[in-house]
């Protein structure tokens, strides 16, 4: 979104955690990325950032991005980029304008890639699934009927993994949709117990990406249709 704003300006430490946002191990390298830059956008579910910003007074600013819900929704999405936008804004005031209008012209790709989607929303509506808990808003954006939910592997009790397999068995759930981010072990033997398909959808764009947003949309669909042809 600020990709025409000279790099002098605003300078970005960026860090791809492979596992999960919510665990990350902050290193000394890291740290000293962050220090190094003009302002850090944050989500709030960065729990090792959290501490860095609680321990140190920082010589940066650093803006949470208080956008709730699940980011993948695509008017979720929107707003978070507006967000952002407003946020650089007040730390460049000269670049303002520029700033609101390439996020204006970010939420058009955003309309046009849940435009993409909406014949495969309309063939997923309605269809019984298990979804991962941080999946749920996008699952259901997509049009599924979620009707039992996967929490994080580490918070799932025995008595708990039954009392999904059973709910889920009910309602004839079709396929248990994973969170890659969150790990897929309980997902995978929900499924195995259910016999129906395992599908591992990621919550996160990845920034390498030409069009990162739209095409994690697109990978996700592809593996759904797999599963739902």
């Amino acid at each position: 979104m600020a990709e025409h704003c000279p790099s002098s300006l605003i300078r970005v430490a960026l860090r791809t955690v492979a596992a999960s946002c919510h665990v990350a191990r902050t290193v000394q390298r890291d740290l000293e990325r962050v220090r190094q830059t003009d302002i850090l956008l944050y989500h709030g579910f960065e729990v090792f950032l959290n501490r860095l910003l609680n321990k140190t007074a920082p010589d940066f600013s650093a803006v949470r991005i208080a956008v709730t819900g699940n980011w993948l929704v695509p008017e979720i999405q929107r707003a978070a980029a507006l967000a952002v936008a407003e946020a650089l804004g007040q730390r460049r005031p000269a670049l303002a304008a520029e700033f609101r209008q390439n996020a204006q012209a970010y939420a058009t790709e955003i309309r046009l890639a849940a435009e993409h989607l909406e014949p495969l929303r309309q063939r997923f509506r309605g269809i019984p699934t298990v979804s991962a808990f941080m999946n749920r808003p996008y699952v259901e954006w997509l049009g599924f009927d979620v009707v039992a939910t996967l929490q994080r592997n580490p918070d799932l009790s025995v008595r708990r993994l039954s009392q999904l397999v059973t709910a889920a068995r009910r309602a004839q759930a079709r396929a248990v949709l994973a969170n890659r981010q969150s790990g897929s072990d309980v997902g995978r033997t929900v499924a195995r117990e259910l016999d129906i398909p395992l599908v591992v959808l990621s919550n996160f764009p990845n920034p390498a990406d030409p069009r990162p947003y739209a095409q994690v949309l697109e990978r996700n669909a592809a593996r759904l249709e797999a599963v739902f042809p």
